[in-house]
């Protein structure tokens, strides 16, 4: 038998109420629900170079590598963004908030549903340096990418994506 759920704190949910028979659960919080993948794997050396063996890409090909795959990702978001007739804009400043302007879009052009833009900014990331046969890990500056959406059951969301490997 399901335990159904009961509104906290004296808070009413239309929503749960009207399908009460088949909510299992429910999940509350803040204004947002962020979800973060990494391949963190790979900020080891060692997987690293694991995976540089099954792509066969040799280490002095690594950074050719690196700059081919990220050409690949930026002519892939351009594309997107012209597809669907979104704009593909560079912001000067990390300190822009990338949110407020794609609501801002979003709001001026009356997205509902899909691609409201594509930001690209340089933020800090870690990426790696061939020191003769080593990859060393290391701080540095890239351009990174967010991908921001109108979806028709989550709302308002975004992806980032770092441009430079890993």
């Amino acid at each position: 038998m399901k335990n159904k759920p009961t509104p906290s704190n004296n808070v009413t949910c239309p929503f749960v109420a009207k399908h009460s028979a088949d909510v299992i659960g429910v999940l509350s919080g803040w204004d947002r629900l962020r979800m973060r993948g990494t391949l963190r794997s790979l900020y080891q050396p060692r997987v690293l170079l694991r995976y540089l063996f099954v792509c066969q890409v040799l280490l002095k090909g690594f950074k050719h590598y690196s700059l081919d795959l990220t050409r690949r990702i930026l002519e892939g978001a351009e594309q997107m963004a012209r597809h669907s007739r979104r704009p593909w804009l560079y912001l000067g400043s990390a300190r822009t908030s990338k949110e407020e302007l794609a609501r801002q879009i979003a709001h001026q052009d009356h997205i509902q549903r899909g691609l409201i833009a594509i930001v690209r900014c340089v933020e800090p990331c870690q990426t790696y340096e061939m020191r003769g046969l080593t990859p060393v890990l290391k701080d540095a500056k890239c351009l990174h990418l967010y991908f921001y959406h109108q979806h028709p059951v989550f709302g308002f969301m975004h992806l980032r994506l770092q441009t430079w490997f890993p």
